[in-house]
């Protein structure tokens, strides 16, 4: 009987394990399902069949020819008609016109920057001399006399945002899957992702269908990497990402944007890099683009609400000292102290009584005013770029991994 009753038990565990299975499964299941709903839109266009024509197909063999050797612009056309020649038939179909408007226009600004002070040249490329009082430097390679020949010699490239976040947020149910996602963030009593955040509330305002506005805010992220493994040039891109998409979309290659990139040996010169990036996300917080969804147009507007880098590239962009120099730390104004360690040394920063002040965007952008005019200080940063509504705070920092 005992057996019996022993018997009775295991069943009676059995079936409490069976439940317990069943209520995780179930929970399994609803967090797939709220996963699902956001992998809808990369499902519908994996089974959308990606064939080229055989128009295009020539078309994309020119191009990947031009880009392979690097053919200049007078090289590619030159190409074509000798592919024209050889073939009469295809002439019509073959020119740099046509291929670009098959292919579709990239528009790509290019930015001189002197070599001398590091200033930004205007965009008239008929100014050869830099416009810094007192700087001899020149826009193209080779003295005064060749500049006609406009040979470039220091730039970076950007491109428009506005035409990428157009083509995102144009795309089929994506404005609805944003403004579910904006929901279930709402609807939680945690933060769980930077929508949820204070400051985001604070600066962006939600979506109105009904009066055709629509508010998105940005992410940005730039960090160098090395052209060559035998070499010092690296290219520094800088992304942005759309916060109000879920993060398994947010992060895809399709909804990355991309402004620009620096290629140089060394590090960039932020205080150049970014002034037209800054001057880009001014135009975007107060004038905003149209978007066209389902036959109604939206304004919409975009505001830079954090960025995201290591140590290394936050000191630079931030111009200040690193994070092993003194005073290296963003958040507060404590020197820290060198103690050894092992067979060297290492800084650190021991827990006061009296602890160090916070640092704030308008102390750090006072004292970079101060030190643009030359006047050495020992401590704080050097010059930083302010941008309106992005304070210091919003830089984060990521791991290295």
């Amino acid at each position: 009987d005992d057996d019996d009753d022993d018997d009775d038990d295991d069943d009676d565990d059995d079936d409490d394990d069976e439940c317990a299975v069943t209520d995780d499964e179930d929970e399994s299941a609803s967090t797939e399902s709220d996963d699902d709903e956001y992998d809808e839109f990369d499902e519908e266009e994996d089974k959308v069949p990606k064939v080229l024509t055989n128009y295009e197909e020539m078309n994309m063999t020119f191009l990947y020819y031009s880009t392979r050797h690097c053919l200049n612009r007078e090289a590619f056309g030159h190409l074509l008609e000798l592919f024209s020649i050889h073939n009469p038939e295809q002439s019509e179909a073959t020119s740099t016109a046509k291929l670009r408007n098959a292919l579709g226009e990239c528009n790509i600004q290019l930015h001189d920057v002197c070599s001398k002070c590091n200033s930004l040249f205007p965009a008239d490329e008929d100014i050869v001399k830099c416009p810094v009082r007192n700087c001899e430097g020149l826009r193209f390679k080779g003295p005064l006399s060749q500049q006609y020949q406009q040979q470039r010699k220091n730039f970076f490239a950007s491109t428009p945002v506005e035409n990428q976040i157009k083509d995102i947020l144009e795309r089929k149910d994506i404005l609805k899957i944003i403004l579910k996602y904006k929901q279930k963030c709402d609807n939680q009593n945690y933060i769980a992702d930077i929508i949820s955040g204070e400051l985001y509330h604070s600066k962006v305002i939600d979506c109105d269908l009904l009066s055709k506005r629509i508010r998105i805010s940005l992410l940005f992220n730039t960090d160098g990497v090395p052209l060559y493994n035998s070499s010092r040039v690296s290219i520094w891109p800088v992304y942005l990402v759309i916060n109000e998409l879920p993060p398994e979309m947010r992060f895809s290659k399709q909804n990355m944007i991309l402004w620009g990139v620096w290629q140089s040996k060394g590090k960039p010169n932020f205080l150049t890099f970014f002034q037209p990036f800054v001057k880009d996300m001014i135009v975007l917080e107060r004038e905003g683009i149209t978007i066209t969804v389902d036959k109604e147009d939206y304004n919409c507007k975009a505001i830079l609400l954090a960025g995201t880098l290591d140590l290394q590239a936050k000191a630079i962009l931030l111009e200040m000292m690193h994070h092993n120099g003194e005073y290296g730390c963003a958040t507060c104004e404590e020197p820290g102290i060198v103690v050894p360690q092992g067979k060297g040394h290492a800084r650190v920063y021991p827990f006061r009584n009296n602890a160090a002040p916070l640092r704030t965007t308008d102390g750090m952008y006072i004292v970079s005013q101060i030190i643009s005019l030359s006047i050495k200080l020992a401590n704080h940063t050097k010059r930083i770029i302010a941008l309106e509504h992005f304070k210091i705070g919003s830089l984060t920092v990521q791991q290295s991994t």
